[in-house]
């Protein structure tokens, strides 16, 4: 018959509740992400390669198109709204895009859609997203295969400054919560994000090994 030390079954107790607090955390988490997602479209842009030159073509296609959503989801009352904007804007951003990089020397296909994508958790200058699903828009330059380039167009959060990001988070209906939760970032929910990034990763490894079977 199989008897547990004093010290084994301080251990697999101590263990236990670290996976409780970890389900817990990570339970919270999603929820907070799964809401935060509901009122947000991010940016994607992929670059046609790593090369230095196309790496450049790609800042000069964000810059183009950032300005343009900016100015059409200036008056969007929520992500439902932005998303119809944006949805009937793709041909004008999609063109826009392929004329920044004619004017800049050479024609490349450029493909433009809103799309649901898992991120990772994100850090910018001044706040933080945490990893899952969004929606975003997306930018696909040439063959997709260059280093990325994320950011958010609904609410306008990346090109907020530090007096106008809580006016920026209320065009979205951002709440207290959720304003606090991506100000503080990983400093204050350290558990919480790396629970949900773990999670994340392994729904992505079940993809990938099924992509792969």
């Amino acid at each position: 018959m199989c008897t547990w030390k004093r010290w084994e079954k301080a251990l697999a107790l101590a263990l236990l509740l670290t996976l409780l607090i970890a389900a817990r955390e990570c339970r919270i988490g999603m929820k907070q992400q799964h809401d935060l997602s509901e009122k947000m479209v991010r940016l994607h842009v992929l670059a046609n390669s790593d090369s230095e030159n196309d790496q450049r073509r790609k800042l000069l296609v964000k810059d183009a198109v950032f300005v343009r959503t900016e100015e059409i989801l200036r008056s969007a009352e929520n992500r439902k709204d932005a998303e119809h904007r944006l949805q009937n804007a793709l041909p004008e951003l999609e063109s826009l895009a392929e004329e920044t990089l004619r004017q800049d020397g050479r024609a490349e296909e450029v493909y433009v859609t809103l799309a649901n994508e898992r991120f990772r958790t994100r850090y910018y200058d001044d706040f933080t997203l945490p990893a899952g699903q969004y929606r975003s828009l997306q930018v696909v330059i040439g063959e997709g295969n260059g280093q990325n380039w994320w950011c958010v167009v609904f609410p306008p959060l990346c090109s907020a400054s530090a007096d106008s990001f809580s006016l920026a988070a209320e065009q979205a209906d951002l709440n207290e919560e959720e304003m606090q939760l991506i100000r503080a970032g990983e400093k204050e929910y350290l558990i919480r994000f790396r629970t949900v990034e773990l999670w994340n990763r392994f729904i992505e490894s079940l993809g990938e090994m099924g992509s792969g079977a």
